[in-house]
């Protein structure tokens, strides 16, 4: 039993990381399509102008990483990147990269991480590469430059939002914080059916330290069958029932104990492979008191049996 508790620890533990594994596989690719991603603006029918001041303002709302509004400029010509390239006005709060040089390059189009472009206006500007941006915010092929002092609207306002944020329940929260004029501004999100963090919470998976309880509690019952004629031993020496069945449950629930400590340890082996360290400790304790919960239902009914009995059991 020892060897058991031992083993289904590291798998419990062993578990919880391949589930870990497969939603941070799943939110990066969730990420990279743009599923985080809100935008408000206007649509075909209706022109709205939205405060750039409260678009920004958004990065300080909860589940917000970056917010910010991006100004189309048209086309311009960098003698490093060719003519023709899209130019776009956009905040700092939404392109971190303009506050660390005088223009970001999107990652399509930069020829090193940092360095000097030249145009055919005449200009010199220090510049950075930008980071890959998913669908949405469309900057990854375009020379990105800060707003202007008179840029003071936008009729768009774009947000991603963390990667564990509800879309559906964020997007009209940051809607009502928007100072706009005009029509009310659109919503637009990436339509996508497949919710990571969804599926995680509702994977079968998560039963596990149930299932592993219930395990190791018919294994324990199954030896204690074994065991009759000990326990008729202790029985027809005296032991009481009440007795007898706390020398049982002590003994399962070193074993319990052992199990919960074999989880706790591999999970810190594995913290940095882990959401919550603590997650899978509280799990390793949910199995262990369902193995002794079981378990004490069943020693219960074989402790209250005639001893005789159990003696001829031999």
């Amino acid at each position: 039993m020892l060897l058991v508790a031992v083993l289904m620890g590291v798998a419990m533990s062993g578990l919880q990381v391949a589930d870990w594994t497969t939603l941070d596989r799943q939110l990066d690719a969730a990420d990279a399509s743009g599923h985080t991603v809100i935008s408000f603006g206007a649509t075909p029918q209706a022109q709205t102008e939205i405060a750039i001041s409260s678009c920004e303002a958004l990065t300080h709302a909860p589940g917000v990483e970056v917010a910010g509004a991006m100004i189309p400029s048209g086309r311009t010509t960098v003698d490093q990147l060719g003519s023709g390239i899209s130019a776009v006005r956009a905040s700092s709060s939404l392109v971190p990269e303009l506050t660390r040089a005088e223009v970001a390059v999107g990652d399509l189009l930069a020829p090193a991480s940092a360095g000097v472009i030249t145009g055919d206006s005449g200009y010199v500007r220090t510049y950075v590469a930008a980071s890959p941006r998913p669908p949405g915010i469309d900057v990854n092929s375009a020379v990105i430059s800060p707003l202007l002092t008179a840029d003071v609207s936008t009729a768009y306002c774009v947000a991603r939002l963390s990667s564990f944020a509800d879309v559906d329940a964020l997007a009209p929260i940051l809607l009502s914080s928007l100072s706009s004029s005009g029509a009310p501004p659109a919503v637009r999100t990436v339509s996508d059916t497949f919710d990571p963090v969804d599926a995680y919470l509702n994977r079968t998976t998560r039963w596990a330290p149930a299932g592993v309880g219930v395990v190791c509690a018919f294994i324990s019952l199954v030896l204690l069958l074994a065991r009759g004629s000990e326990i008729a031993a202790y029985r027809l020496s005296g032991t009481s029932r009440r007795s007898m069945m706390l020398l049982c449950v002590i003994e399962q629930s070193v074993y319990a104990a052992v199990m919960w400590c074999s989880v706790t340890l591999t999970a810190l082996a594995l913290a940095p492979f882990l959401g919550s360290v603590s997650a899978v400790v509280a799990a390793g304790g949910i199995a262990a008191c369902v193995w002794l919960a079981l378990y004490s239902v069943g020693a219960y009914v074989n402790v209250r049996r005639d001893p005789t009995a159990l003696a001829r059991e031999r």
